[in-house]
């Protein structure tokens, strides 16, 4: 093997590492929505939700956002899903949001999905 062919086949290698690199790095860089922090909340009356921040790292304006959590129980059985959603989401802006937990069971949460356009 020649030494231009070295060099091609490193230069190769370096462009796919680059792509496997992009493509991987693009749910956050794309939407620029991130979930900085979230916990478990419990309201006056006894009921539950999940209460954190949503960051918009981004220069768009995203007209819908929503956020899914998987609900489980003791057993780390699926029990349900909590959700919250908001309209107008600004530039570089921030949503403090409140998802509404109806499973009686429900102990334990997993994020799921961030979702805006």
């Amino acid at each position: 093997m020649g030494e231009k062919s070295i060099k091609r086949c490193i230069f190769s290698l370096v462009l796919i590492c680059f792509i496997i690199t992009m493509i991987c790095s693009t749910s956050v860089a794309e939407s620029g929505l991130k979930v900085v922090d979230w916990n478990w909340k419990r309201g006056a009356y006894g009921n539950k939700f999940l209460s954190g921040t949503l960051k918009n790292y981004s220069r768009k304006q995203y007209s819908y956002v929503q956020i899914v959590f998987n609900l489980y129980d003791d057993h780390d059985a699926l029990v349900g899903n909590a959700m919250a959603n908001v309209n107008n989401l600004e530039p570089n802006g921030s949503w403090n949001f409140k998802a509404i937990v109806i499973e009686d069971k429900a102990t334990k949460a997993r994020l799921t999905d961030v979702t805006g356009f």
